[in-house]
């Protein structure tokens, strides 16, 4: 190898953008509702960012049979550790965390009896800030579409959701550390190729 390439490597590692943690957590309050014909419903989900710098989040709707309406309220937002209406306690924290509502409206228009499911894909992320890391969740909402002549059941409890394994997808380390350790080992792999070649 030339050193010209071992230059060209090592410039590569100098500059390499610092990543950002994402840490996206959601909980839906109900994921079942029962509805006659024409009826809407309203599910409210939680999102939370425990990490300190804010991202982008967008819902947008994946699955949903034909000629429903569904409406997101917001459906785009800049979700950070600060903002949010609600709290939410975690298993790890001491102190409650806060969480932004949203709102999702489903309408079946036309709909024969039966039970149906809206998929939901919540993207979150920074991408002005180095290399672009998006998390990705899906929600999943189940309607049962009821006949004329079927009595109406109770909706079923908060269903809450894991914060997802690959959640936290780099853990920040100091910079400085970073950079003194990689331009170490980076020195040490070009004297040995160098030597050795």
């Amino acid at each position: 190898m030339n050193k010209l390439g071992l230059i060209s490597i090592l410039l590569f590692f100098l500059i390499l953008p610092e990543v950002k943690a994402i840490s996206l957590g959601s909980v839906l309050k109900k994921d079942f509702v029962i509805l006659k014909a024409n009826e809407s419903a309203r599910f409210e989900i939680l999102f939370w960012n425990v990490e300190e710098e804010p991202f982008q989040v967008k819902i947008e709707v994946k699955e949903a049979p034909k000629d429903w309406s569904i409406l997101i309220q917001p459906q785009e937002f800049l979700l950070s550790s600060s903002s949010g209406e609600e709290y939410i306690n975690l298993p790890n924290l001491e102190n409650p965390v806060k969480a932004k509502l949203v709102k999702i409206f489903v309408k079946p228009e036309n709909s024969k009896a039966g039970e149906y499911e809206v998929v939901l894909k919540a993207r979150a992320g920074a991408p002005s800030q180095g290399i672009a890391f998006f998390q990705e969740i899906e929600l999943k909402l189940r309607v049962k579409v009821e006949g004329e002549s079927e009595k109406t059941k109770s909706e079923t409890p908060a269903i809450w959701q894991p914060l997802p394994s690959t959640g936290k997808i780099v853990e920040e380390t100091s910079s400085i550390l970073s950079y003194i350790s990689a331009i170490i080992f980076i020195l040490v792999v070009s004297f040995l190729i160098y030597k050795y070649a």
